[in-house]
């Protein structure tokens, strides 16, 4: 959410001028700080650079983006020797990687989410169309315990993919593709507030992957708040288009009035 909140004070920094992109900049600078310097959800770091890059591709040409994109690069990297929080947490996620490719041992932080889907896909297998149903998940693990290293309470996988294919199946994940897909497509009916919606949209899509979001935490609340108040702009584009009308058709009423007269 704080990296969401860094794009935003970056959109608004690029729309505004004076002390008020000042302002907009140190806010930009203060969630970074916090996203890549205290932060230690290795998923932020991921969503972060997505969402500078999307910032990056919607503000400036494309010409101009590229070699932003290779600064931008060249800040993480400089990021990752500065920072201990973030080189830990990478070193962390290579070290994991490492282990489970050579000793086959799964009981670390990544090796624990490989069970876990490991285990969603072995649910999903049983009923691929319609899934076992909502909370199934949470009572399977709780019955059966497939990761005694973790024990028997855990209420997801830790993806909102995987969660979906186990409790609702194919048509619940063509559903939850379709609802984000219908967000994504009418984006580009709006103008002003189509940065927020493909930002949030872009941040849901990605974090989805490691993390159970729509239900279980605030980053899903957070993007039906955020849709909603972007596709208010539709209705507001609705009502200025019937007063034109209105005004359009009184005037050529006026007009046809005074020619007769």
């Amino acid at each position: 959410m704080v990296a969401f909140g860094s794009y935003l004070a970056g959109l608004f920094a690029f729309q505004n001028k004076g002390w008020l992109r000042i302002f907009y900049l140190s806010l930009v600078v203060l969630t970074s700080y916090q996203v890549l310097f205290i932060n230690t959800g290795r998923t932020g770091y991921i969503v972060y650079f997505i969402l500078m890059v999307l910032l990056l591709l919607q503000k400036i040409s494309f010409k101009k983006s590229v070699p932003g994109i290779m600064l931008l690069c060249g800040m993480m990297l400089a990021v990752y020797y500065t920072s201990p929080v973030l080189q830990f947490r990478v070193n962390d996620l290579l070290g994991d990687i490492k282990i489970i490719h050579q000793n086959n041992k799964e009981n670390t932080s990544l090796g624990f989410r490989v069970q876990f889907h490991k285990y969603a896909k072995s649910l999903f297998t049983t009923h691929p169309f319609i899934g076992i149903g909502t909370g199934g998940f949470k009572y399977r693990i709780s019955k059966d315990n497939p990761v005694p290293g973790w024990g028997t309470k855990l209420t997801d996988p830790h993806s909102q993919y995987w969660l979906t294919l186990s409790e609702q199946g194919v048509i619940g994940l063509l559903f939850l593709l379709f609802f984000l897909g219908s967000l994504f497509i009418t984006s580009f009916q709006l103008t002003e507030t189509r940065p927020i919606l493909l930002g949030v949209l872009a941040a849901f899509s990605s974090s989805a992957f490691a993390d159970t979001i729509l239900c279980y935490s605030t980053a899903g609340f957070m993007l039906v708040f955020m849709s909603a108040l972007s596709l208010g702009e539709l209705i507001e584009k609705r009502v200025l288009f019937v007063k034109g009308k209105e005004f359009s058709s009184s005037t050529a009423y006026f007009i046809s009035a005074t020619d007769v007269g």
